[in-house]
């Protein structure tokens, strides 16, 4: 396997499964629990609360992709409930807590966390203020939601780099999202009127991606081919035990 395809087929399931905490129906129930009206005020609150106490419109530029309408609503209505950084710590728990539900006994845990770690410190962290955040936040000693935690981080960090990269590229506001998701996936991130016709942008959306990619490019090379096998095996993995649950 090339550096290039170990780097797609890692990307991809990152994308996947380092995200599939935030919106599963156990982080519904945790929110609840800790006095949240929904799912989506804990995802607003917990991903952004590495940020601290800013106006909404802080997330916004560092979420990327939403309509800012739809975070100011989320976070603002959250500031009553808890801190910003009291639910980041939250946000972290609910990714531990995940990682020990679906990677618990997954072989290569310790392994990926070092080879992981080494990725996280190795990246640049120029305008990418939610992949800093995260990275800064301390993770959890039991392998399974260490682990797990760092998919996250990783996560945001090729989704800051794909921010960096649409913003280059003029894909702004609700452009990017259609191209990639479509009409209901940008409902889903607050767009729902005047959708632009985005036919004669993907050319720009596929540069973008080249250019996500050559962004984290240095970061994984600090790996060999033997550690990012490793790294590897394990996502795989836990694609998998995350696949069974649904």
């Amino acid at each position: 396997m090339t550096s290039d395809e170990f780097l797609a087929q890692a990307s991809s399931i990152i994308g996947d499964v380092g995200g599939h905490f935030m919106l599963h129906p156990t982080t519904a129930e945790y929110a609840t629990e800790q006095g949240f009206p929904n799912l989506y005020v804990f995802y607003g609150r917990g991903r952004g609360g590495v940020l601290g106490e800013v106006d909404a419109d802080v997330v916004s530029s560092a979420f990327g992709f939403f309509n800012p309408s739809l975070i100011r609503g989320i976070w603002e209505s959250g500031v009553e409930i808890l801190g910003a950084r009291e639910t980041g710590a939250l946000f972290s728990e609910a990714a531990a807590r995940f990682g020990r539900r679906f990677l618990t006994g997954i072989p290569g845990l310790d392994e990926f966390i070092t080879a992981a770690t080494k990725v996280v410190d190795a990246a640049d962290v120029w305008a990418m203020p939610l992949f800093a955040g995260w990275r800064a936040e301390p993770r959890a000693t039991d392998a399974p939601a260490h682990a797990y935690q760092l998919m996250n981080v990783l996560r945001e960090m090729r989704g800051g780099a794909h921010l960096v990269a649409c913003v280059t590229k003029g894909l702004l506001g609700p452009v990017p999202v259609l191209i990639n998701g479509g009409p209901e996936v940008a409902s889903l991130f607050g767009w729902t009127a005047d959708l632009p016709d985005v036919d004669d942008r993907r050319a720009d959306w596929e540069e973008a991606e080249a250019l996500t990619t050559q962004l984290v490019t240095p970061a994984w090379s600090v790996l060999d081919s033997e550690e990012a096998a490793r790294v590897l095996d394990v996502l795989n993995a836990a694609q998998a035990a995350v696949a069974e649950d649904a």
